[in-house]
């Protein structure tokens, strides 16, 4: 019994140790996906701040202990409004926004189990819009155009898996002779992630 009370703090110390080498360094490569939920900004416009839904999904290589580059793709699959895009017309759907972006990410705490990190990377959307007009019915028009986003993180990593929470600031604009309109919105989501060397 003695024998296990002295060698149970060492193995306590050796598993500190152990994880945190397992957080972010040089060379590993990080991939995470879940769901995500897009909080309209533009509620001049929009008054009662439309949601939108999204299947998310990120990869990233760390070229240094602070420095990785990334990718992030995200698929809107609805949303929680039906706005009126012209006056006088029945509500339609308004539209959908899916976006690729890929950039720099930096990281607070190398060599740390908590990861924080900051990021800003420019993209592209693909957008769909469905208008409605008095003669015509309903117009769907798709268009592809620039998108930039900036997000902040925190990931908490393991051996293989890291958990991860993550708040990105989306600005994208749809626009055509028959609507104009920017897919601003406040991306969160929360999530399990995989990593390896």
């Amino acid at each position: 019994m003695k024998k296990l009370i002295l060698i149970l703090p060492l193995l306590f110390g050796t598993l500190l140790y152990g994880q945190s080498e397992n957080g972010i360094h040089q060379g590993m490569v990080r991939f995470q996906g879940t769901a995500a939920l897009g909080f309209e900004t533009s509620n001049k416009v929009y008054e009662n701040g439309e949601q939108r839904y999204y299947v998310y999904g990120e990869v990233e290589y760390l070229l240094s202990d602070h420095l990785g580059i990334n990718g992030a793709f995200f698929a809107n699959l609805g949303s929680s409004e039906k706005i009126v895009l012209t006056r006088g017309a029945d509500p339609s759907e308004d539209g959908y926004v899916h976006s690729t972006f890929a950039g720099p990410i930096y990281h607070f705490l190398p060599q740390q189990a908590l990861d924080l990190y900051v990021g800003i990377q420019p993209g592209f959307s693909y957008s769909t819009v469905h208008t409605t007009a008095a003669n015509d019915g309903v117009i769907s028009e798709s268009q592809f155009g620039p998108a930039g986003s900036v997000l902040t993180g925190a990931a908490y990593y393991g051996s293989f898996f890291h958990l991860f929470a993550q708040a990105r600031y989306v600005a994208s604009t749809f626009s055509s002779n028959s609507a104009q309109r920017n897919f601003n919105d406040l991306r969160l989501c929360i999530g399990l992630g995989f990593n390896f060397n």
